[in-house]
């Protein structure tokens, strides 16, 4: 688990968004010592990751090579991203298998494909049955 609370708990947005790409190189370097330290290998490693933390993991897993063997990303925030920069945006390079649970797209969400397998429960979209509410992206980080 990474807590990334001191720059993600920021009541500006901004914030958070510009902090996914160093955060997400700390996580790639915490992997690399990980290995280094004969813990663990990259190929065994499943990262996860809800909505900005869904990008910190494609950040990091676009660090690292060979690739980690799998990320999931939880409802990947669409909120400030450009998909055609894919440096901090998660894609299927990030990782031998990306897949991509979309529950909140058109809203919160990024809702266009983007991983080796993307699922749409409830069609993508908010809010999902037998909820209330829509977290911002602040509250689920």
């Amino acid at each position: 688990m990474v807590d990334w609370s001191d720059v993600a708990g920021n009541p500006i947005y901004l914030i958070s968004l510009l902090g996914v790409s160093s955060t997400g190189g700390d996580v790639a370097d915490m992997i690399k010592a990980l290995v280094a330290a004969n813990v663990t290998e990259v190929s065994k490693i499943h990262m996860i990751g809800f909505s900005l933390g869904a990008h910190i993991a494609g950040k990091a897993g676009s660090l690292l090579s060979p690739k980690v063997a799998r990320i999931t990303g939880l409802d990947a925030t669409g909120i400030g991203y450009d998909p055609t920069r894919l440096d901090n945006w998660l894609d299927k390079s990030d990782a031998q298998f990306v897949d991509s649970i979309h529950t909140c797209g058109g809203s919160l969400g990024y809702s266009e494909r983007y991983a080796h397998m993307d699922f749409y429960p409830n069609n993508g979209i908010p809010i999902q049955p037998n909820c209330t509410t829509v977290l911002s992206p602040s509250e689920g980080i």
